[in-house]
């Protein structure tokens, strides 16, 4: 995993691939069940997909909500 973390956005750990392989999924799945959020989310920065998407699973109408604003 560390291998293929550095060869992504030069992530070094394994955590960092697992957040990256986390707001990738989030995205795809905005992109087929929330399309506005989607093209607010898709060139923000990895850090702000991540959280988005870790607040989706405890509040999703307000991580959404906050999606449509970041946009």
């Amino acid at each position: 995993m560390v291998s293929i973390a550095r060869s992504l956005n030069d992530q070094a750990d394994a955590a960092g691939l697992r957040r990256s392989i986390a707001a990738y999924e989030f995205l795809e799945h905005l992109k087929s069940e929330q399309p506005t959020e989607y093209e607010a989310l898709r060139f923000a920065p990895l850090a702000v997909v991540a959280a988005v998407g870790k607040w989706h699973a405890a509040d999703p109408v307000k991580a959404l909500s906050v999606a449509r604003d970041y946009g």
